[in-house]
């Protein structure tokens, strides 16, 4: 990947964990939630399936799975993210 490439790439990634820490995730938490979505992405993408997203990313909005530290935390990710430009 080129430099400045990595670099965005980079500050994208960290901004996502601060922005999710600040909004109450733990570390944990917030690199899995991370790792979920990008995760989920690419295999949608990659595979040309949109339904695999929301598959991929069903255990985000579910009360029992990997998050449940964070459970008190249920709020929709792009609030989390502070990106108001992602639909309700």
């Amino acid at each position: 990947m080129a430099g400045e490439v990595l670099d965005e790439v980079q500050r994208f990634f960290l901004l996502g964990i601060d922005k999710s820490t600040k909004a109450g995730l733990s570390r944990k938490s917030a690199l899995q939630v991370l790792a979920t979505l990008e995760g989920a992405m690419l295999t949608a993408n990659v595979l040309e399936n949109p339904s695999l997203f929301d598959d991929g990313t069903a255990a985000l909005a579910s009360p029992v799975g990997s998050f449940a530290e964070d459970r008190h935390f249920l709020i929709p990710y792009d609030q989390a993210m502070g990106l108001p430009w992602m639909p309700q």
